[in-house]
């Protein structure tokens, strides 16, 4: 219940920060964009705080999986990488179509899905590895 009241509060900051640029962005531009720069880090700002909270389990996560194989921590690894990459890329993109750079932002977003793909090659070829290695001991 906990991580919802903590969502039910980041919602209120937001629909608050959008109720405020939509008043403010008559007026002036630039400060609703101001405003949305802040609003978008204060939201960052909570996502770290759950996130803090959270470490200790994540820590002892890490240290359960340091006694499995080798490939399952390199699994667990490249998880970790490609969710911090799929955060940073969209609060990149976002950020970036908040200030009328939309092209700019796809190609965020492209950059972003192509290093997640470049951080899973390793995973794949060992899994190709180990499909060869079934399939030569089946036949």
């Amino acid at each position: 219940m906990e991580y919802f009241d903590d969502l039910l509060r980041a919602c209120g900051i937001a629909v608050l920060c959008a109720i405020c640029i939509a008043v403010v962005g008559r007026m002036s531009n630039v400060a609703a964009l101001a405003l949305r720069l802040g609003g978008g880090v204060v939201l960052f700002g909570v996502m770290m705080l759950l996130l803090g909270e959270n470490m200790t389990s994540l820590k002892s996560a890490l240290e359960s999986v340091r006694g499995v194989d080798s490939s399952v921590q390199k699994a667990f690894s490249t998880m970790l990488k490609a969710l911090g990459i799929a955060l940073v890329s969209k609060l990149c993109s976002d950020v970036c179509r908040d200030c009328g750079e939309g092209t700019i932002a796809n190609g965020v977003d492209s950059v972003g899905k192509m290093a997640m793909i470049a951080l899973c090659i390793p995973i794949i070829s060992d899994i190709l590895d180990f499909a060869s290695r079934v399939l030569e001991r089946g036949m």
